[in-house]
């Protein structure tokens, strides 16, 4: 498995005060990826196999990020990954989003891997993970009722409205062009 040389690396991106967080948690659990295949496979109509080889988070990482430094440091981290052979394959900017602040990233190690490296801000990483993590767990639930995810939806876009917003990180657009 390619998972401890992509930790490596990962570690290399903790520098002026950033923190690889949920290291125990890098991979998947066998009854979540076994659920996200069959949610995946049941909602895009496609085989199994075809949703699980469309998994790009069973390996990912957390980076926290001081508010101050986040757009750069994002972008610098980005950098360093495609210097190192990795390549950026999507980014996603979710800060301004209702229900969850934060960059994810889909990267592949230079073997071809590709793993999820998500970048958060301690406020953003703290309300996910705090607040929001049971909601969520609710919401994406198929036995829950829609009162229910309307209720859950609702508590974490209260919780997420509170987070403060990095500077210049609003239609963050990178300078690697994924």
């Amino acid at each position: 498995i390619v998972e401890p040389s992509i930790t490596s690396m990962m570690k290399n991106l903790e520098v002026n005060g950033a923190k690889l967080v949920g290291l125990d948690f890098k991979l998947k659990g066998k009854d979540s990826l076994s659920r996200k295949i069959l949610s995946d496979s049941m909602k895009l109509n496609q085989p199994l196999n075809v949703s699980a080889d469309n998994i790009r988070d069973s390996v990912r990482y957390t980076l926290i990020i001081d508010d101050a430094t986040y757009s750069t440091q994002v972008n610098d981290s980005l950098l360093v990954l495609m210097n190192e052979g990795y390549r950026i394959r999507q980014i996603k900017n979710f800060w301004g989003d209702p229900i969850y602040q934060g960059i994810n990233t889909s990267i592949s190690s230079p073997d071809g891997f590709v793993f999820e490296l998500q970048f958060h801000t301690p406020d953003s990483f703290n309300t996910k993970e705090t607040f929001n993590h049971l909601y969520y767990e609710i919401a994406r639930n198929r036995f829950t009722t829609i009162e229910e995810k309307i209720l859950a939806n609702s508590i974490m876009k209260e919780y997420q409205s509170r987070v403060k917003m990095p500077e210049g990180i609003l239609g963050y657009n990178s300078v690697v062009n994924p």
